[in-house]
């Protein structure tokens, strides 16, 4: 588990979609690589949709077996 709080603005949304991501494909994830697996994302600031467009942000790149393992193992929640 991870909680992220901060000020508007910090890049609190990048940060976690950069994790979710690493920790969905078993990319490198800051300096170390992570045993792949599912991701709960749980906003409090941001609506799932701009959830979702960080994660297209984060992801464009990827080749097409990385996104599909990226959209079944990446799950939104916002609480907005």
């Amino acid at each position: 588990p991870c909680l992220l709080q901060g000020a508007g603005g910090t890049s609190k949304t990048g940060l976690l979609v950069a994790a979710a991501v690493g920790l969905a494909t078993g990319r490198p994830l800051f300096g170390s690589v992570p045993e792949p697996g599912s991701t709960l994302v749980v906003s409090a600031e941001d609506r799932r949709d701009t959830i979702r467009r960080h994660l297209h942000g984060a992801t464009h790149h990827l080749p097409p077996d990385a996104l599909a393992t990226v959209a079944r193992r990446v799950v939104v929640k916002d609480l907005v």
